[in-house]
């Protein structure tokens, strides 16, 4: 669905499949699972919360179990990607295997 202008305050957000444009969060749970993409545009969060579940949640712990068990190799796959999503290149050009073993 497409929302725009909206207020959400002290609720819970399910935003699978959501487009956001020019709405304003207050006080809310947002929660992702990641099943669909969201989009925001122009959305302004006050003191909301963040919540990851399924395959939202299952990405975070790769993320986290790459930077903090692999040593240097995991620091690559993991900085690989939050690199891309930082500057737009999301999803970031595969690394050989070879490339992660030093």
């Amino acid at each position: 669905m497409r929302y725009v202008g909206q207020r959400y305050q002290n609720e819970t957000v399910e935003l699978d499949g959501n487009t956001y444009e020019n709405c304003t969060f207050s006080h809310c749970k947002l929660l992702y699972f990641a099943y669909e993409r969201v989009s925001f545009t122009g959305c302004v969060f006050t003191n909301c919360d963040w919540s990851f579940d399924g395959p939202a949640e299952n990405m975070l712990y790769f993320l986290r179990d790459q930077y903090h068990g692999q040593g240097p190799s995991g620091y690559t796959v993991a900085d690989m990607i939050i690199n891309g999503l930082k500057d737009g290149t999301f999803p970031a050009p595969s690394v050989p295997s070879r490339a992660l073993v030093r």
